[in-house]
């Protein structure tokens, strides 16, 4: 059994984290400024290979 990392992250930084796990397979494309996830750009649902 892997032992939990902790780090703090702020609200896009989660909510991106939880869309990426949520995402079965695909394809997002982030804007990032100043290190910091600023918006999706775009979210594609492709097929599962």
């Amino acid at each position: 059994m892997k032992n939990p990392i902790t780090i703090a992250v702020s609200i896009q930084e989660k909510n991106l984290l939880e869309l990426i796990h949520n995402m079965k397979f695909g394809e997002i494309k982030v804007m990032i400024q100043d290190s910091n996830p600023i918006r999706v750009e775009q979210f594609v649902k492709s097929i599962e290979l």
